[in-house]
């Protein structure tokens, strides 16, 4: 697995001093948040801007693994209200598709913010699916993958829970909707001791992101078994970025990542690992 940080972790204003200590800290990768970034996201980012943004991580020696984007940040966006705001949401979100290809990133997810607004659960359904196959007919040739971020439920009354997430995926069937798991959700939908959460995932997942309630820093909470995160994701095969991810306020950021590394690069069955190794060199194990 490969270790990331999700940018809107970094003090506000301090990207330029923090980027390149990153890779000093054992990180290959940055997630981006339009929001932590840029001043101005809607439809108004310029070419310049992301050059320069993408410039500045590739400097650092890190890879972009693609954006998060809360439409709780612009609430006349998203696809359950009117046409025109669904119209609208379609644009923005291709916008920022275009946007994660030029910086070099895969995953563009989609986090808060996802309200029905009194829509009924049918209707909702039905709304979501005719979004997500025009969404992904728009975005195929960008080379991009949309997520719904599994979400607590102060966040949002749709796909909550990362099993309808899978649903979803499923119901529109197209290689650019993708799948992200987070841990702080799966603690508050009470996914978070489900195998068969991480088993629907196996091949799918797009990204890991490790994190806990309130975005506390890692480990903190008491709540979120990271070790059996690991585990989890190990017995499915996953090879993808863990993103880090926690509230700039808290401080504590080389700390955590440090937990971070301990807990998801951590070799499992280790000590049978050096017990084969020994008998395969003939010497006797300890």
């Amino acid at each position: 697995m490969r270790l990331a940080l999700c940018n809107a972790s970094l003090p506000v204003g301090a990207h330029g001093a923090w980027l390149p200590r990153l890779g000093e800290l054992g990180l290959q990768g940055l997630e981006v948040v339009p929001a932590a970034t840029w001043d101005e996201t809607w439809y108004g980012l310029s070419a310049g801007q992301v050059s320069r943004y993408g410039r500045q991580v590739r400097q650092a020696g890190l890879e972009v693994l693609g954006l998060q984007l809360s439409l709780a940040e612009h609430p006349r966006l998203g696809w359950f209200g009117d046409e025109q705001s669904s119209k609208e949401t379609l644009a923005y979100l291709t916008h920022l598709s275009s946007v994660c290809r030029d910086l070099g990133g895969r995953t563009l997810v989609i986090g808060e913010g996802r309200w029905r607004e009194g829509l009924d659960l049918p209707r909702a359904w039905r709304r979501s699916l005719a979004f997500f196959q025009d969404l992904c007919q728009r975005i195929e040739a960008h080379g991009t993958v949309v997520c719904l971020a599994p979400l607590g439920p102060l966040e949002g009354d749709f796909c909550n829970g990362a099993m309808d997430c899978r649903i979803l995926a499923d119901a529109v069937d197209h290689p650019a909707l993708g799948l992200q798991l987070n841990a702080r959700a799966l603690v508050e939908s009470g996914e978070m001791g489900r195998h068969s959460v991480f088993a629907s995932h196996y091949g799918r997942l797009e990204l890991f992101v490790a994190d806990e309630p309130g975005l506390l820093p890692l480990g903190s909470s008491q709540r979120v078994d990271h070790s059996a995160m690991r585990r989890h994701l190990s017995a499915g095969g996953y090879r993808g970025w863990v993103c880090l991810s926690q509230r700039p306020t808290w401080g504590g950021l080389e700390d955590s990542v440090a937990l971070l590394s301990r807990y998801y690069l951590r070799q499992d069955n280790l000590s049978l690992l050096l017990h084969q190794q020994a008998r395969a060199a003939g010497a006797r194990p300890a």
